[in-house]
């Protein structure tokens, strides 16, 4: 038996088959389940009833203690005392039947109409508990279906058996003489176990009973399910029934199962990218189907390490909408929209031919990773231009750019006709100082924009215009809202010297400059990744920092060689 320091990784790595936002679900529920199959195996392999005396030993009950070492007692108090605190005294030890080796792990399943929803989700559970368990115990681990042909038991790992045992729904209401042929079947000397929903009316030889329902209801479905494990019981919260819902729908199976790492590390990943409101990181690894990311707090406290996200396909795309990670993933012929966490809108439902996209999704695998922005449609950002995705249907869109705002579902975007800049539903008209609208910025705050114009870029607000010079060759990396109004964030053209700029004063950030190879502006908060190691499209990456511009304090660190 493991420690219970080390369930959750051993539990985690054996649900490596399904996406990791159900492995979270799952795995809770899965300690609650492990403790009660752990009491009730441990009982029946402590053997049975006493065969006598084997031995001595170091401690026991006082009724066991040697006849000698009374008498010591008696003569030698002291001397007693002494032994007894030492534990040096001997006791008889009682020698016990050896149980029958453990030939394999059977598991009898109820698929019929009284063990559907709640109750499959807690066989679920019971299964992967007693999976891993004969993976403990090296046996094999068999499952057998009742109103199947008796003795028809399928073997193998749980990832092997999990989608056919999703499909084995039956009409059959099993009975005790159908049980017990199923029981009889098996192997030798096999530990057996009976999920069900039914009180068997007579006992059941040789298996131990597991039998869950729901037990609460709300508005939202299932909140509580209970479970007994012969005379234990215990109550499974569902705090997510899109979750679980999900998870017996067959949603979220991996098409290649993925071990868990403990060691995983940050490497070989390029810069991640802020997209929406949310201050997780996004960033590409080595593997095109696997994103990393990291949560940064902007205050300057612990900052959680990286999260490893596995996909079904490739991401071209992807974003984190709410606490979501959603991504636009190449699965088979299609490029479709693929969700970790709760479900999305009609996300489910895009599925675009790759023969219909209007460029190479295998080569924007080669890029850093793109924006995938969600508002009704999905706004997707590809070689420099933006395309809105619909069910089967991808289109340009005429958007000039698109950014994230405090709102999940409702990213800005901007449009520009003629000299007029439409921003938000918000009209913006520009003079013949703005040559082109194809190169604008917007602020974290809704009514600021940034737009290149003769001698450099010109700051609009609600209540003012000013044009800010910027070096010919400076980067503009975007604009931000301060406590003394909006300011441009620059880097010079050789990519050492980071500054603020506005209309009216230049600061340069002296602590944060350095030569930095590329950057990520947040784009409703003051924050600014950058990478400290190698230049963009080189293929070196070095550390990452994040910087906050209001404070001017670096808030969080990320080593290239640092565990995750």
């Amino acid at each position: 038996m493991i420690e219970l320091s080390q369930r959750r990784r051993v539990l985690t790595e054996s649900l490596a088959f399904l996406a990791e936002d159900l492995v979270e679900f799952l795995v809770p529920l899965l300690e609650r389940v492990a403790l009660l199959v752990d009491e009730a195996s441990s009982e029946s392999e402590r053997g049975d009833e006493p065969n006598g005396f084997e031995g001595l030993a170091a401690r026991g009950p006082l009724d066991r203690l040697l006849l000698s070492e009374w008498l010591l007692a008696s003569e030698e108090p002291d001397e007693f005392v002494r032994r007894f605190a030492s534990s040096e005294l001997s006791y008889l030890q009682v020698d016990r039947e050896r149980p029958a080796s453990t030939a394999r792990i059977e598991v009898l399943v109820d698929s019929g109409p009284l063990c559907m929803g709640a109750s499959r989700l807690a066989f679920l559970i019971v299964m992967t508990v007693l999976a891993q368990r004969a993976t403990e115990l090296g046996v094999p681990f068999a499952l057998g279906v009742l109103g199947d042909e008796p003795g028809t038991y399928r073997e193998g790992e749980l990832s092997d058996l999990f989608a056919g045992w999703l499909k084995s729904r039956r009409s059959f209401l099993a009975d005790v003489e159908h049980i017990e042929e199923w029981l009889d079947s098996g192997e030798v000397d096999a530990k057996r176990w009976l999920l069900t929903s039914q009180i068997p009316n007579s006992p059941l030889r040789q298996s131990r009973v597991v039998r869950a329902e729901a037990s609460t209801w709300t508005e939202h479905g299932v909140s509580n399910i209970s479970i007994w494990v012969d005379k234990r019981s215990a109550t499974l919260p569902i705090v997510d029934p899109t979750s679980a819902v999900r998870l017996l729908r067959g949603f979220g199976l991996r098409k290649q199962a993925v071990a868990a790492r403990d060691d995983l590390h940050a490497g070989a990943f390029s810069l991640p990218r802020f997209w929406t409101r949310s201050t997780r990181l996004l960033l590409r690894t080595t593997n095109p189907d696997v994103l990393l990311s990291l949560q940064v707090d902007a205050t300057g406290g612990v900052n959680r390490g990286a999260r490893r996200h596995q996909f079904s396909g490739p991401v071209i795309a992807a974003g984190v909408i709410g606490d979501r990670i959603v991504g636009a993933v190449i699965i088979g012929d299609e490029l479709r929209i693929q969700t970790l966490g709760k479900s999305l809108g009609r996300s489910h439902h895009v599925a675009v031919s790759l023969s219909s996209l209007p460029f190479d999704p295998f080569g924007e695998l080669e890029t850093e990773l793109q924006p995938l922005l969600f508002q009704s449609d999905f706004f997707l950002r590809a070689r420099d231009k933006w395309f809105t995705i619909a069910n089967h249907d991808i289109t340009e869109s005429n958007a000039i750019t698109v950014v994230g705002s405090n709102v999940n579902d409702q990213p800005r975007v901007a449009f520009g006709i003629g000299q007029t800049l439409y921003v938000d539903g918000r009209r913006i008209d520009l003079d013949e100082s703005v040559p082109t609208m194809n190169d604008i910025r917007l602020g974290s705050l809704r009514s600021t924009v940034a737009v290149k114009c003769v001698g450099g870029w010109k700051i609009v607000t609600d209540t003012a215009s000013n044009v800010v010079p910027v070096e010919p060759d400076d980067t503009m990396i975007g604009v931000v809202d301060l406590m003394d109004g909006p300011v441009l964030v620059t880097l010079s053209a050789a990519g050492h010297v980071l500054r603020l700029r506005s209309h009216y004063k230049v600061k340069t950030l002296t602590a944060f400059s350095g030569w930095i190879g590329d950057y990520s502006l947040h784009p409703t908060l003051p924050l600014l990744a950058v990478s400290r190691g190698g230049a963009s499209g080189d293929g070196v990456q070095g550390d990452i920092e994040v910087l906050h511009l209001g404070t001017e304090k670096i808030v969080a660190t990320i080593r290239q060689s640092d565990d995750s």
